[in-house]
């Protein structure tokens, strides 16, 4: 196999969605695969910021310090999602951090060696330059949700978000598993944990939604309002 995605598929990733890619050759050697703790750094604010990151498996957290040294969480990613990758465009260090939030398997390739690629096939850059237009575009949306939205729409447009980009559906339901912990879900809405925990009650009252340890049932998107 000679192509990015036959050899990753080959180590059990299928991101083909993203390296439908003919006539590259990039060696296994390249790709450096690392596991990660629950809780452990992958990297730090202020860190050399020389390669991007690929998650085979789990769920990692990217923030930052706000005042009094209080975590903001930007953004959770999961399994086939790209992070750290800024560092392709801006070689400067880090000013945010990415932590395990679960037991993590994650692909490391170099900038030089990603450049490299970026530079012999131009689908790939343009997948990178389109990841990061989607993310400012996000990050805006989040900041006028900030400014204008109360706790609870917040809260409830997250679920709606989380719904339709990771749910499965199962009849006329959706079912989101690996459900972030209150206390995260209150780190990216910029709300307390004990109000996501109360709207998180308020809904399934309602029987809007349905929770099972870590997995939430969307039993009715239209009234996910």
């Amino acid at each position: 196999m000679s192509s990015t995605n036959a050899i990753l598929m080959e180590q059990g990733l299928d991101i083909s969605h993203f390296f439908d890619l003919p006539q590259m050759s990039v060696t296994v050697s390249q790709w450096a695969i690392k596991n990660y703790r629950r809780g452990e750094r992958i990297y730090f604010k202020n860190d050399h910021a020389d390669k991007i990151f690929l998650i085979k498996e789990g769920r990692v957290k990217v923030g930052v310090y706000g005042g009094d040294e209080k975590v903001i969480t930007k953004a959770v990613y999961s399994k086939n999602d790209f992070f750290g990758f800024i560092s392709l465009f801006d070689n400067a260090p880090r000013q945010d951090f990415a932590t395990a939030l679960s037991s993590c398997t994650i692909y490391a390739i170099s900038n030089v060696n990603m450049q490299e690629i970026m530079r012999r096939n131009h689908k790939v850059n343009s997948l990178f330059i389109e990841l990061m237009g989607k993310r400012l575009m996000n990050m805006e949306q989040r900041l006028q949700s900030l400014l204008f939205d109360t706790a609870r729409t917040r809260v409830v447009n997250y679920l709606r978000d989380l719904a339709q980009s990771k749910g499965i559906r199962v009849g006329y339901e959706i079912l989101i598993r690996d459900f972030l912990p209150h206390q995260e879900i209150g780190n990216l809405t910029c709300t307390s944990r004990q109000t996501v925990s109360t709207i998180m009650s308020e809904l399934r009252r309602k029987n809007i939604i349905y929770v099972n340890r870590k997995q939430v049932l969307v039993r009715d998107m239209e009234k996910l309002v």
